[in-house]
């Protein structure tokens, strides 16, 4: 029996899924199933593998139904109001309307004011509770790959669960008023009158699948430092004369704003505008990062609305002016504590894509250098980052590790090159080259490690940092794509040709360390390196399913999956980071 849109139903919810919904499963009988769900409680046993049964072929058995609803907890019994029910599988998506018994699995929820836009779909569960069901996506992966052990605990915890993003991104919407209870922070005299509580601008985010702009400013998972500079950022804004961007419209100027924050506590913030109102005050060129300029993750959250790269038709009239934003600057330096770098990306083209790599500086620095461990990084406001510097140093630490260690031969012996792919700024292959210096490994003389990226202006910050940290004589990097390019590099040294010049480039490497982005490796790559046998495949993934997908063609190249380990590395969210260890099958 199919469940109506609008349809009631009591649900007892056992487990999570990948977006971080409840699920749990209900029969629908004449009487409404209210109490049927009880049926499927269960989840992972003791070790975290053994689950108490697929619920979804539990449910295919029983004739039963699968809902997922957002907010819910393992073991709360909710009623739900069915949303949408799939035409081709018994799946179906509801929302909570109440809880009838609360899961013991449940914390308080976050009472900050910036807590608005839904990115938090775990803030409601007890620290445990999220590692349980990030544990649980893990075991779902491993039990993929028996071969594979598990690290444990199943995932690290993150050593801060609130205050660890070192970067946030805010939409400024084009009106709104400011939130109760908030002070507006310290202000020049002379920075003007403010803006009638209807036209205030608002920094924050656009809620789910809708174009509403809400406030993030509080938001409870930022580094403090970003969240006191984006007040008053806001209230600058609010005194100014800049107009601010109507999507529906085309018109205005300041779209975006993204404030990261480093080790040192210093802070570069990157203002997104329409069009260019002239020198503000540097005309020095940005260098930005051009590989990440869409910056894959974006702050809109309806796919429908991602745009057409139509030009944008503003009116000039109405984009505030140079001099305007030379004095927003003027305020920012001299009110933001730590701030070294105001920088300008201008982004014409309608949609929901932030950044469009091009810009300037408008004062101070253009980059920020952040630490992930002992590596050195140089970060731009649109360039790709990790936002939680402590779990980036532990992920980075264990595939070090992992690099490093003997190789799968019958002599065992340490590996001595390395390469690694999708390489950005270099932060991994220091780590790599780091370990290596500290802890020497037998048979590991001469060790050469080598960084594939393709955005060349990551590729320099690379090479400046290894130079700086004394690792250059070990550590080169090149620009190349990482998937076509490196595969056709492997393809070319497994037929005895050398497609590059350099003496680093002749030989095949030991080891091949993989740090793609969520889309995860080409099958060109993956299909390069089962053909080059390469010994040993280390993989860094921000994404369990393309992980899981990407495994199971290095294991049908003859490979087989060692391990797997779990990071939180957005504790409050369902986001989950994943090192596995791949070797090549040794044959009798």
């Amino acid at each position: 029996m199919r469940p109506r849109k609008g349809q009631r139903q009591w649900v007892r919810f056992v487990g999570y899924d990948a977006e971080g919904q409840a699920v749990g499963a209900v029969v629908l009988g004449p009487q409404g199933g209210e109490r049927a769900g009880d049926a499927f409680i269960g989840g992972l046993g003791s070790d975290g593998r053994s689950a108490a049964g697929d619920l979804a072929s539990r449910a295919l058995e029983a004739e039963a139904w699968e809902i997922h609803a957002p907010n819910g907890a393992r073991e709360d019994l909710a009623e739900v109001e069915i949303q949408h029910a799939s035409p081709h599988r018994p799946v179906a998506w509801a929302r909570i309307l109440r809880v009838l018994e609360p899961s013991p699995y449940r914390a308080q929820p976050f009472g900050q004011p910036g807590h608005r836009c839904g990115g938090c779909l775990f803030a409601h569960l007890a620290s445990e509770e999220q590692l349980w069901a990030k544990g649980q996506r893990l075991a779902s992966l491993a039990a993929r790959f028996p071969g594979a052990s598990l690290s444990s605990p199943l995932v690290r915890p993150s050593e801060r669960l609130v205050g660890y993003r070192n970067r946030s991104k805010y939409v400024i919407g084009p009106a709104g008023a400011p939130l109760p209870g908030r002070p507006p922070g310290k202000l020049r005299r002379d920075a003007g009158p403010r803006r009638p509580a209807s036209q205030r601008p608002i920094l924050g985010a656009y809620l789910p699948r809708s174009h509403q702009v809400a406030s993030t400013l509080g938001c409870p998972v930022v580094d403090p430092a970003i969240g006191r500079a984006a007040e008053l950022l806001e209230e600058i804004i609010a005194r100014s004369g800049l107009s601010i961007y109507d999507e529906r419209l085309g018109r205005g100027l300041l779209r975006y704003a993204s404030i990261r924050s480093n080790h040192r506590g210093e802070l570069l913030i990157t203002l997104v505008t329409a069009s260019d109102p002239g020198d503000a005050g540097g005309a020095e060129d940005l260098a930005s990062d051009p590989g990440d300029a869409g910056g894959a993750e974006d702050l809109a959250s309806d796919p429908g609305d991602a745009g057409g790269a139509e030009d944008l038709a503003s009116d000039p009239g109405d984009a505030g002016g140079a001099e305007d934003l030379a004095s927003l600057v003027d305020g920012l330096h001299e009110l933001v504590p730590g701030l070294v770098g105001v920088t300008l990306d201008v982004n014409p083209t309608r949609g929901n894509v932030i950044f469009s790599g091009q810009g300037r500086i408008l004062r101070g620095q253009g980059v920020i250098r952040d630490r992930y461990g002992p590596a050195l990084v140089t970060l731009t406001g649109q360039g790709f980052g990790q936002v939680n510097r402590e779990q980036a140093a532990a992920i980075y630490q264990a595939a070090a590790e992992a690099a490093l260690a003997p190789l799968p031969s019958p002599e065992g012996r340490a590996p001595r090159r390395i390469w690694e792919l999708y390489s950005g700024t270099g932060a991994l292959a220091q780590v790599i080259a780091h370990e290596a210096a500290s802890h020497p490994r037998p048979g590991s003389q001469g060790l050469e490690i080598l960084g594939v990226e393709r955005d060349a202006s990551a590729v320099e910050q690379a090479k400046l940092a290894a130079r700086d940290l004394g690792l250059a004589p070990t550590l080169r990097f090149v620009a190349a794509d990482a998937g076509a390019d490196a595969g056709a590099m492997l393809d070319g040294l497994q037929a005895g040709t050398a497609p590059m010049d350099g003496p680093q480039y002749h030989s095949l490497p030991d080891v091949v360390v993989l740090d793609p982005p969520r889309t995860g490796c080409s099958p060109e790559l993956l299909g390069a390196l089962s053909r080059a046998q390469v010994p040993r495949v280390v993989y860094v993934s921000c994404d369990p399913e393309t992980l899981g997908r990407d495994l199971a063609v290095l294991e049908k190249g003859g490979y087989e999956v060692r391990s797997l380990s779990g990071f939180d590395m957005m504790p409050q969210t369902p986001h989950l980071e994943v090192l596995a260890l791949a070797e090549r099958v040794l044959r009798p």
